[in-house]
Formats: structure tokens, sequence, C-alpha cells
């Protein structure tokens, strides 16, 4: 997979970052935060920081600059679910496989809900910052939309209405109930055998879909180097 406009646009908020060393008061600030953030305990009293102002101009560039950020960390939480799906750290707790593996499997779609809200108010602040650029920002938010049909359905569905439903899911609940006693030693087994099948299913998907939604996310970024003229190095 090609990553090209994302080391670009690396690169550019890279320089970006450097050059606001020379705003009165911001390096000042950062040191005073870090030390308030560093030796914050809750019972020994430190100043309060106020929020840092930046001129308008560069206050719209870091608005933007951060909700990119926002848009990476959102693929790195999708692509690390996977690791959710191949863990089950809960042996001898009162959550069983079948619950473990429907709320990572709600934490997985909500993922996609999630890139496409803030990658919309990511466009909506480079509009803010540069009403003249072209880039067709509906035109891609549509394009995520019906790439992830499946998942944003599931999302919405759980998160307004019922838990998700899945036939693999609900055929590891059924072996999970007439193994819960552990008297059946080969229904015990067979759990085990069906949550490695359910778990080793959804791995896979997680692996193949978060790649997909990183292409868009590559994708992103070149709109926004394109379309702000601060991140573009050659200008």
């Amino acid at each position: 997979m090609t990553i090209q406009h994302r080391q670009e646009i690396h690169n550019a908020i890279r320089l970006w970052m450097a050059s606001l060393d020379s705003v009165p008061g911001w390096r000042e600030w950062n040191k005073k935060k870090m030390h308030a953030t560093m030796f914050f305990d809750g019972v020994v009293p430190v100043c309060e920081i106020d929020e840092f102002i930046f001129p308008d101009k560069i206050e719209k560039q870091h608005e933007i600059v951060m909700s990119y950020f926002y848009l990476e960390d959102s693929i790195l939480d999708m692509k690390n679910v996977e690791f959710y799906f191949r863990r089950y750290p809960f042996r001898g707790l009162p959550i069983s496989r079948y619950s473990h593996i429907t709320n990572v499997c709600e934490m997985y779609f909500n993922k996609f809900y999630e890139f496409s809200e803030r990658t919309k108010k990511h466009f909506e602040k480079i509009k803010k910052y540069n009403p003249e650029t072209k880039a067709n920002f509906g035109k891609f938010i549509s394009r995520f939309k019906k790439e992830f049909e499946c998942e944003l359905k599931e999302r919405n569905l759980t998160h307004h209405h019922r838990k998700f439903q899945d036939i693999s899911i609900d055929r590891l609940f059924i072996t999970d109930v007439l193994s819960d006693n552990e008297i059946d030693k080969n229904m015990v087994r067979l759990l085990d055998f069906r949550y490695r099948e359910v778990r080793n299913e959804w791995v896979n998907r997680v692996r193949a879909r978060s790649a997909k939604a990183e292409l868009y996310l590559n994708s992103v970024a070149d709109f926004t180097v394109k379309s702000c003229d601060f991140l573009r190095i050659d200008v």
C-alpha cells in the first residue's frame, strides 16, 4: 500500500511545527504546560495554564493539523482492534468469550463512523481556511460511506437499537452456555475451537478493511496538502 501522501504531509507538518517557534510566547507556554502536566498529582496544586491563543491565521492552520492527527489516530485504533480480537484476557472472570467478541465488534464498527465524522470536520476546517479549494470533499465522503456501508449500518444498529448479531458469534454464545459447567470436556474444547474460529475470521476482516480505510486516509493527506499552502513545501 502506498503511503506517499502521508509521508509528504508528515514532512510538511514537521516543518510547520518548527516554524511555530517564531510565534511569541509559544515555546514558553509549552514549557509551562509540560511542567504542569508532569507534576499534576491531584494533591499538590499546580497553577492552571490557559490555552495558548495563536494569531487567527495560524490558529486555523493549527486546527487543520490537529484534526488530521485525529484521523491518523482513528485509523491506528481501527487497525489495533485486531489485537483485541486476538486476546481473551478474562479467564476466571464473569466476561464470556461471546461478550468479549461482541463488544470488540461494536468497537470496531464505531471506528468507521468515527473516521467518517472526523473527516467531515477536517474538511470543514480546510474550507474555512481556504474557501477556494477545488477538492471535492462531498464526493469523497459519499464514496467512503458506500465503501463501508456494511460497517456504518451495523454501527448505527448497535448504537441505537440492539447488540451486534452474527450467526458465527451466536453459535459461539450457544456453545458458551452449554459448556458453562465445564463437566463436558468435549464441549469445553468445542468452545475453544469455536472461539478461535470466530476470532480468526474477525482478525482477517479487520486487516482487510482497515487496509482499505487507510487508503482513504492517504487521499485525505493529499487533499490537505493540495488545499493548504502552509503545508506545501515547494511554496
